[in-house]
């Protein structure tokens, strides 16, 4: 089967869950069984793509379920219904002192045909004048669509169309004896219906057509009728008045609560006038789905004068539908008059909670009963932030209750959005999603980091910085690492506390080769270290950091000092030659004694001298750069420079140790 082949199917993009199909087995009869080794090939080959077939269509019917019960909830909530041609419909309901507009619209020319919802709130309340138009765009609920348009019914079940500016218009027609005509004539839908036509082949027939129904809740029965008043009857025998029922509703006060919806019905009626005596009301309800449920019903005595008056009944079941049936008698021996209506009991919507289960890895969802019948919940989940790989495989189940098992580590920082769709039969509801996260433990931090001197990569002051962890991260959760060059001390005596270069984060990380460009021979540095865990779903916790202690680089020996003494008349270096001093009363300079030095980067000259005999072999101490002098008082002689040594110091204060000996050197004294 094709990778893509999904995306080449009609798409309810609202769906959540599946429907499996099975495949009808042929049996291959006694007259054809000579060719059936002939036809295996070609059999698997079309088992094979019916099986394609079903698996989409089963994946197209589960999404159009979701539609068909967005559909309907929309158009039961409506108060005005309104339409443009054949393709969009304006679903009026109140929004406190606000119209919300619900638009469901047909864009597109076939096979590129969608159905589009699309919603907008105006200013005042509701009404057949209040303007509309179609949408530019709008979420996606079908595309790929060969055919679809809206149709329309009044209570009297005649077809209207709307044209272009939105005026309804009836169809023509004789109207039925069993139709009121108020019925009959009204202007407003009363029923709407979508009907939808895939353009892809390879869908079974039942999945390429769709017929979603809607029905609004209007009435044309006022408060009071004065035509159902009691009207004396020819005979002695009591009878009462007309009934008729002007409306069926959830009641707000009889039957057991499911969900906050109550199993129960309010039956508004008019009419069942007895003269001068109570009416004996019989309220019975007879579902005829799911089948084998037991009828309901009330006995009431009332006193009634043809306005509008209401009963209450309990026991009608959520998800069910059955016949509403009020009967009328005026005492013993009266006749009865009674009404009927069909009528269906909507599913609420289960009322969802998510809870962490025993274990970092479990989510326990849990959600309320929404009916005393038995019910299938379909419980789903959907995220942005949740992969496919890793997420779990979610059962259907009849408990109220059940247990998100997760692939280890994969529901830490993760938004795991979870739906439930409650069944009843034929009947269905979704419930408003619930979004959970499990949230991230503090990552372990970084601990006892230690730095060595290595001279890595050639820089004396360079080493290895190593540390530990005070913990680990959950179990299906890696432990990752990331250093921070930032800290370092400065010629000028102050710190540069700037992050210079921070490392990628490797999995386990408990040491780096530490070697910046600008590490110094006795200088004070510093390295901050983060953690995180990283969780296999591409989610990171938090960044914990820590700062190591200061440590300070050694400093090096630096090399012998070498010769580089110069005549103070011609400034020549190296010489190894000077004249006699002057004949001035205290002699004066004439040989600068100095010598090359080799203080590492950042340290200067500290602690120097060396050591000269004359030739009585009497010795003399100077520091480097000393101006020499020597009396020869006439006489050529020779003089040795010995024991040159120096250290080197930071403007921090640290001390190199002191170099070797430079070498001997012999100075040549004219007169």
């Amino acid at each position: 089967m094709k990778s893509n082949f999904l995306s080449h199917r009609l798409r309810f993009l609202r769906g959540r869950a599946g429907i499996s199909v099975n495949a009808r087995e042929e049996a291959i009869t006694t007259p054809i069984r000579a060719a059936q080794l002939l036809l295996i090939g070609g059999v698997v080959v079309a088992l094979a793509g019916a099986g394609s077939i079903l698996g989409a269509s089963a994946s197209v019917s589960a999404h159009a379920d979701a539609s068909r019960i967005q559909f309907e909830r929309d158009v039961r909530a409506a108060s005005v219904v309104r339409g443009l041609d054949d393709d969009t419909v304006a679903l009026f309901s109140p929004d406190g002192a606000s119209c919300k507009i619900t638009t469901w619209s047909i864009a597109g020319s076939s096979p590129e045909r969608t159905v589009r919802v699309s919603s907008d709130t105006t200013a005042g309340a509701c009404s057949s004048t209040t303007p509309i138009a179609r949408p530019a765009g709008g979420d996606m609920q079908a595309d790929q669509l060969a055919a679809a348009a809206f149709t329309y019914e009044n209570l009297g079940h005649r077809t209207l169309t709307f044209d272009a500016s939105g005026a309804p218009h009836l169809e023509s027609g004789a109207r039925p004896a069993n139709v009121a005509d108020a019925d009959w004539n009204d202007l407003r839908p009363y029923s709407v219906s979508l009907t939808i036509t895939s353009a892809v082949k390879d869908l079974t027939v039942g999945s390429r057509e769709r017929v979603f129904t809607g029905t609004t809740a209007i009435t044309n029965l006022p408060a009071a009728d004065p035509n159902l008043r009691y009207v004396p009857p020819t005979s002695q025998i009591p009878t009462p008045s007309t009934l008729r029922i002007a409306s069926i509703v959830r009641s707000q006060a009889t039957g057991t609560a499911y969900s906050g919806a109550r199993e129960g019905i309010t039956v508004t009626f008019v009419g069942g006038v007895c003269a001068a005596q109570p009416t004996t009301l019989t309220l019975a309800y007879a579902a005829s789905a799911p089948a084998g449920l037991a009828p309901v019903n009330t006995v009431t005595a009332m006193s009634l004068t043809g306005a509008a008056a209401s009963l209450e009944l309990a026991g009608v079941q959520n998800g069910s539908s059955g016949l509403v049936t009020i009967t009328a008698a005026c005492g013993t021996g009266s006749m009865t008059t009674d009404a009927s209506a069909n009528y269906h009991q909507d599913l609420p919507s289960a009322v969802l909670s998510v809870r962490q289960g025993a274990n970092d890895w479990t989510h326990t969802v849990s959600w309320t009963a929404v009916s005393s019948l038995p019910t299938t919940f379909q419980l789903g989940l959907g995220s942005s932030k949740v992969p496919s790989v890793g997420a779990p495989v979610i059962a259907t189940t009849t408990a109220l209750t059940y247990n998100v098992q997760w692939t280890q580590g994969w529901t830490y920082g993760a938004d795991a959005n979870y739906y439930l769709t409650a069944i009843v039969d034929s009947d269905s509801a979704a419930s408003t999603p619930v979004v959970f996260t499990t949230p991230w433990p503090t990552a372990p931090a970084g601990a006892n980091m230690t730095y060595t001197r290595t001279g890595y990569n050639g820089n004396y002051a360079s080493g290895n910085v190593k540390w530990n962890f005070t913990g680990t991260c959950p179990a299906g959760t890696t432990l990752q690492a990331s250093q921070l060059e930032n800290h370092a001390g400065t010629t000028s005596r102050t710190y540069n506390d700037a992050v210079q270069y921070q490392g990628p984060f490797t999995n386990n990380l408990t040491q780096v080769n530490w070697g910046p460009s600008y590490a110094m021979q006795g200088y004070p540095y510093g390295m901050g270290l983060q953690t995180r865990c990283a969780s296999p779903n591409g989610l990171y916790s938090p960044v914990v950091q820590v700062q190591s202690r200061e440590w300070i680089t050694p400093m090096a020996q630096p090399g012998a000092p070498v010769w580089n003494a110069y005549n103070i008349y011609t400034y020549t270096a190296p010489i190894y030659w000077t004249h006699s001093t002057c004949n001035a009363p205290s002699g004066c300079s004439s040989l600068a004694v100095n010598y090359l030095t080799y203080c590492a980067a950042g340290s200067n000259l500290n602690s120097n001298g060396w050591m000269s005999t004359d030739w009585n072999g009497s010795t003399y101490w100077h520091n480097f750069g000393f101006g020499d002098y020597w009396d020869t008082r006439g006489t050529q002689r020779n003089v040795t420079y010995t024991n040159a040594q120096y250290n080197c110091a930071t403007p921090w204060g640290y001390v190199s140790p002191m170099s070797p000996l430079g070498g001997g050197v012999t100075v040549t004294v004219f007169p």
